[in-house]
């Protein structure tokens, strides 16, 4: 069995050499050339081994640690956890699955640009000062600093003044249009013609049945709108999904004059509205008519959809009913990230 420093010391020779020698440990333990229950040296000592500054190799060990590769526990150091999945050994003959250089699927951000190292020292830092009231049942429309944080987010981003009373924390945009679902129920919902087939399969588990509008270079056709039986409808607003076109705004003030005529109401999906290159990109539509307008977000796009962060703000008239459908839904989503499982 090879060394833990003839492991990784090839990875400490090069470029970038603390994020080569996170993932050459991170390797050897997937593949079981180091064993469960190896003990690792300190980090101390394997950066002497190695030749690098001791806090990489601090970071790596937090790093493996926060992932589950490792366990440390004081006064018995950091050694190698079981794993549920580990990878194929490559010294065995075993067929390798296909892999690529880019993933080119659709709703995927740049998952390897995530800030893990940020990201860990932030759950610590909120961790170390969440009072032990924190740690009871959460409020169900999410942890207040969360809302407060997120209403000002809105405001400089999407042009959207929120009061943070006003916003409901959820398990991702999914989430929050499944609430919408189970707290307006018999209602006719349309959805935009051609449109994400996972949302229409959502709203049908939900017991609607969506009617699709047909959509072109401007957006949505609000006058086919019109003339369906809908009361509600769902729009990619800032950039429709999937053919990219931002709502015109002449349909957009016809949308809203829709909703305001008929007391209809507006679903606006804002998935990606971050995300424009070629220009800014559109202010929400419920700024400008926050009765007729039920807004959802996520941070699926711009962070990394695994986090399962969303929020829905609805009209005030609905809001008290979300809540309710939250709370008897999960009691809220949880203000501290989810241990993973061992079992």
């Amino acid at each position: 069995m090879e060394t833990i420093r003839e492991l990784l010391l090839p990875a400490a020779t090069g470029g970038r050499r603390g994020r080569a020698v996170e993932a050459a440990l991170r390797d050897a333990i997937r593949t079981g050339r180091l064993a469960v229950g190896t003990r690792l040296p300190s980090s101390r000592d394997l950066a002497r081994q190695l030749g690098v500054a001791r806090g990489t190799v601090t970071a790596l060990y937090e790093q493996l640690t926060a992932e589950g590769y490792l366990l440390s526990k004081r006064g018995s150091g950091t050694r190698v956890a079981p794993i549920d999945d580990p990878a194929p050994n490559p010294h065995t003959s075993v067929a390798k699955s296909p892999t690529w250089e880019f993933d080119l699927r659709p709703g995927l951000p740049a998952l390897s640009a995530f800030p893990r190292a940020e990201w860990l020292a932030a759950e610590r830092e909120a961790l170390n000062a969440t009072p032990d009231l924190g740690l009871g049942y959460p409020d169900p429309t999410g942890h207040p600093a969360l809302r407060a944080e997120l209403a000002a987010y809105l405001g400089r981003v999407r042009a959207l003044p929120t009061n943070p009373d006003d916003i409901v924390i959820t398990g991702g945009a999914a989430e929050a249009l499944s609430l919408l679902a189970d707290a307006l129920p018999d209602q006719r919902i349309a959805v935009e013609d051609p449109s994400h087939h996972g949302q229409a399969s959502l709203l049908r588990d939900h017991g609607l049945e969506p009617t699709g509008i047909p959509v072109d270079d401007k957006g949505i056709d609000v006058s086919a709108l019109s003339t369906s039986a809908c009361s509600v409808v769902l729009v990619t607003a800032a950039h429709q999904f999937p053919l990219g076109v931002a709502l015109h705004p002449e349909r957009r003030r016809q949308l809203l004059a829709w909703a305001a005529e008929t007391g209809g109401l507006i679903l606006e999906d804002d998935y990606d509205a971050e995300h424009r290159y070629d220009r800014p990109a559109l202010g929400a539509m419920r700024a400008l008519a926050p009765d007729h307008v039920a807004y959802i977000g996520s941070v699926s796009k711009v962070l990394a959809p695994a986090l399962r962060i969303g929020w829905l703000i609805p009209p005030r008239r609905l809001r008290d009913a979300v809540a309710r459908v939250k709370e008897m839904h999960d009691l809220g989503c949880p203000p501290l990230p989810k241990p993973r499982s061992r079992t």
